[in-house]
């Protein structure tokens, strides 16, 4: 839903929706990146239990602001679109407030909005000079420790066996 969002609102600066999107890419630099914003690059989310806690309180900020603009105020596609918005908003806050998954499931560190510790966008994508994208891999290989470290201060031991298979063979 974000991205389908952007991609409709890159041509209209004046869209209170834009606030939204560049509130979310702060939120998920690693997924800005992905989408080729590469002010972003090796910058990693708040991972702390703090942090998340952070995200879904602004979570709920945008869930309110996108369902404050009143339906008859947009087209057709702008409602729907919105909507879609609205529906991943309500997605993401099930899974961290009701699931608790980044506190019961390592694996849910592999999909949050795409900020997994992926590091591909720095070795397989041609945005830059190798030589500058290969001091973004250095500093950005240099900062999973500490992401990781998060992960695993917020899981809530024990974990069930398959899930914690899961995790492991992920990270």
């Amino acid at each position: 839903g974000w991205l389908i969002l952007h991609r409709h609102i890159l041509h209209k600066d004046s869209c209170p929706a834009t606030g939204l999107i560049e509130d979310h890419l702060k939120a998920h630099p690693v997924f800005a990146v992905q989408a080729g914003r590469h002010e972003y690059d090796v910058v990693f989310p708040d991972r702390s239990e703090a942090g998340i806690h952070a995200e879904i309180h602004r979570l709920h900020s945008a869930r309110d602001r996108a369902m404050a603009v009143s339906a008859e105020s947009l087209s057709g596609k702008d409602r729907f679109e919105r909507d879609l918005l609205v529906a991943r908003i309500d997605r993401d806050l099930f899974w961290m407030e009701a699931a608790e998954a980044p506190f019961l499931n390592p694996a849910w560190y592999l999909d949050w909005a795409a900020d997994n510790l992926d590091p591909s966008p720095y070795l397989t994508r041609e945005y830059a000079p190798l030589e500058t994208r290969m001091r973004s891999y250095i500093k950005y290989a240099r900062a999973v420790p500490q992401a990781a470290s998060q992960i695993q201060a917020n899981l809530r031991k024990p974990l069930a066996r398959p899930l914690l298979e899961r995790g492991m063979s992920a990270f």
